[in-house]
């Protein structure tokens, strides 16, 4: 627990300004295998069970997610900006984002929400996990890539607009005249013994055509509205198996990656 208080500390400080922070700190070497670590990805889900299983958007909990998003997408090599996110007046989340090494603007972006309030079917710590070993496996397959992995922070708060993170990623993307596809990972079980898995949107068929047990869904989403719909962003969702969903979504941002 104390690890995850001080982490919190150190977020809730970089957040606190109104403009975006960029972690600063020497860039690591990218390290381990280039695929997908099943183990890790249930590590990383096992980090936000219990207790940790629930995050109001600017709750102290919600701060510690924060802080272990940021210490593990840097540790795979990546500079990563806090984009402070407003929730009410007094309340701020962060989208946490690990920006693509090639240096010029994302050609795609994963996104994962690390929020969990009542809306439990978001920041689920299979989605957290797989996003995790998919950022740090990118970044050995290759090292250079044009993907972009951001945390959304203040998905889900109850009120007007609800996908917080998600309108803010977008204005974001609007203000610099960024199209990149986006890739949400969502519900994913982190059991090996797992293979069934799903996907949505313009790229599911291309999807589910990389890997085995995939099949494509018409389940999911954002309901009543969904940001990247509206902003014209091509949006997927993938979600079940992380056996299944990380083969294919590594196949795929690899071959996106130059």
């Amino acid at each position: 627990m104390a690890r995850w208080l001080i982490a919190t500390a150190v977020v809730a400080s970089l957040v606190s300004c109104s403009s975006s922070v960029r972690v600063s700190g020497p860039q690591p070497t990218p390290f381990g295998a280039p695929r997908v670590d099943l183990e890790a990805v249930a590590q990383h889900a096992a980090q936000f069970k219990d207790a940790k299983n629930s995050r109001p958007a600017g709750s102290q909990e919600e701060f510690a997610a924060a802080s272990y998003i940021t210490a593990h997408l840097q540790k795979a090599g990546y500079f990563v900006q806090l984009d402070p996110v407003p929730v009410t007046d007094t309340v701020r989340s962060t989208n946490v984002i690990a920006l693509p090494p090639s240096g010029g603007d994302p050609k795609v972006i994963v996104v994962c929400a690390y929020t969990r309030g009542t809306a439990v079917w978001l920041g689920d710590g299979g989605s957290i996990g797989l996003f995790l070993e998919l950022a740090r496996a990118l970044r050995v397959a290759a090292p250079d890539h044009a993907v972009e992995f951001v945390g959304l922070g203040g998905e889900g708060a109850p009120v007007p607009g609800t996908y917080l993170g998600s309108r803010r990623l977008v204005q974001t993307l609007v203000d610099a005249d960024e199209h990149p596809t986006v890739i949400e990972l969502w519900d994913v079980d982190p059991e090996p013994s797992s293979v069934s898995w799903f996907a949505k949107g313009p790229d599911a068929h291309r999807l589910v055509g990389l890997a085995p047990g995939g099949r494509v869904s018409s389940i999911g989403g954002r309901e009543p509205s969904d940001p990247f719909d509206e902003a014209g962003l091509g949006h997927d969702l993938v979600s079940g198996s992380a056996r299944g969903a990380a083969a294919a979504l590594l196949d795929l941002l690899t071959r996106a990656a130059g």
